[in-house]
C-alpha cells in the first residue's frame, strides 16, 4: 500500500498482502547499497557482494518513486509486457530488477536455465537501450547495448544520472518451455518486476512490431491530453532503423 501498489486483499492482514518472493527479492536488490568495483578489481566483485547490502531505509525512502509488478502479468512464449517510468530532472539513478521463479535445472546440463525472460530498458529519446545485466559483472552501473542474458533468472539495469523523461521497460518471454504460473492451464510464466527512480509514466503503448533490422521490435506509443479541445497528442516510436523513411 505505501508503495502505491494495489492490495491483493483490501482490508486484509499484512500476511495476506505480503509480496511474492520474486518481487521482494527484486525490491531488495534495487534498494541495496553496492560496493564499488571495476573489471580489474580483486575484491568486492559481483560474485563477492551479490547485489549489495540490503537497506530498508533506501527501500522506504524511495517508496513514492517505486513501481511494482507483483506477479500480476503473465507471458507465454514470444510475448512481451511493456511499462513506462517517468524520470524526473536530476534523478540520481534508475534501477530496474526482473526476477522470476525458475524451475530446477539439470546440474549436468551445459545450460541450466529452463525458462528465459529478458529485460530491456530504453531511454526517452530511444537512442540507448540497456539489456539486463549488461556490464554488471564488471561494475555497479549498466552500459548501453549488450545482449540478452541467457544464464541468470534475475536481470537488472542500473542507470546512473538517467535522462529525464519517459523510459520504456520491456519484459520479453524469450523462452518459456516449462510452466511456472500454475493458476492457468497454459505453459506460461509470471515474474516480479521493480522499478525505482521514476513514477508511473503517462505514455500508453499502442503496439509493438516484429523484429526489424536493428535486432529489436519497434514500439508505437501515444501521449497527451484526453480532452479533444486541448489539441494535444504526441505519437512516438522507438527502436527504429536510423535514416529510414516511415509513416504513422
Amino acid at each position: 500500500g505505501p508503495f502505491g501498489n494495489a492490495l491483493r486483499v483490501p482490508g486484509g492482514t499484512t500476511h495476506q498482502n505480503r509480496p511474492h518472493f520474486t518481487t521482494l527479492k527484486a525490491l531488495q536488490v534495487v534498494s541495496a547499497n553496492q560496493y564499488a568495483f571495476t573489471a580489474t578489481s580483486s575484491n568486492n566483485r559481483r560474485q563477492h557482494q551479490g547485489w549489495g547490502f540490503p537497506n530498508l531505509q533506501n527501500m522506504w525512502d524511495n517508496r513514492a518513486k517505486t513501481i511494482l509488478v507483483d506477479e500480476t502479468d503473465v507471458l507465454t512464449q514470444g510475448q512481451s509486457s511493456f511499462y513506462s517510468a517517468n524520470v524526473g530532472i536530476n534523478e540520481p539513478a534508475l534501477k530496474v530488477c526482473l526476477n522470476w521463479s525458475e524451475p530446477a535445472g539439470n546440474p549436468s546440463a551445459s545450460a541450466q536455465l529452463i525458462n528465459n525472460l529478458s529485460l530491456r530498458v530504453t531511454s526517452p529519446d530511444g537512442t540507448q537501450s540497456y539489456w539486463g545485466n549488461s556490464n554488471l559483472e564488471s561494475g555497479v552501473w549498466s552500459t548501453a547495448g549488450g545482449t540478452q542474458d541467457t544464464v541468470n533468472s534475475i536481470e537488472c539495469v542500473f542507470v546512473q544520472n538517467p535522462a529525464p523523461g519517459i523510459w520504456s521497460i520491456e519484459v520479453m518471454a524469450t523462452s518459456v518451455v516449462q510452466d511456472n504460473h500454475v493458476e492457468t492451464p497454459a505453459v506460461d510464466a509470471d515474474f516480479g518486476l521493480v522499478i525505482v527512480g521514476g513514477q508511473v509514466g503517462s505514455v500508453t503503448q499502442v503496439c509493438s512490431g516484429v523484429v526489424n533490422s536493428t535486432g529489436t521490435s519497434a514500439i508505437l506509443s501515444l501521449d497527451g491530453s484526453p480532452v479533444l479541445a486541448d489539441m494535444d497528442l504526441t505519437l512516438s516510436v522507438v527502436n527504429l532503423p536510423t535514416n529510414s523513411l516511415g509513416y504513422f
